[in-house]
């Protein structure tokens, strides 16, 4: 899913959760990919249920909150 939407080069990449199903090596690659891609310019932006998962690749963090904290 991760390589067709990076086939049309976008400039904005969105993801909805992506470490929860995945594995250590594949969390790096993605991270990686990433990485590069915000070298480049361009930006991921990512939901996630923690700070530790946002903190993987984060160089911001936005916090949202529905309720009281």
């Amino acid at each position: 899913m991760l390589a067709s939407a990076l086939i049309s080069e976008p400039r904005l990449l969105v993801m909805d959760e992506p470490f929860v199903t995945l594995e250590k090596e594949m969390r790096d690659v993605l991270v990686s990919v990433c990485r590069e891609r915000a070298e480049g310019g361009d930006s991921v932006f990512f939901t996630a249920n923690t700070l530790a998962e946002a903190g993987l690749c984060a160089d911001r963090i936005g916090l949202m909150c529905g309720g009281r904290l």
